[in-house]
């Protein structure tokens, strides 16, 4: 996943960084580092933006949040 991957990505479930960053269990400079391009998206990251696609991103932040429904 391109850094402009990932903000097209976050942009479009209307998510800031830091909401993002949440969502995805890491941290707010990890998120600012990707869309800069400094550090890819891969792995479990990149994983986890194609699985919030499918099931949403709210449901996506219990999964990293370790809740269980």
């Amino acid at each position: 996943m391109t850094a402009d991957q990932l903000k097209a990505w976050r942009e479009k479930h209307r998510l800031t960084q830091v909401q993002a960053a949440d969502a995805l269990g890491v941290a707010l400079i990890t998120i600012k580092n990707w869309e800069a391009g400094r550090n890819a998206v891969s792995g479990p990251a990149a994983y986890l933006c194609a699985v919030a696609d499918k099931i949403g991103v709210p449901a996506l932040g219990d999964i990293t949040q370790g809740e269980t429904a």
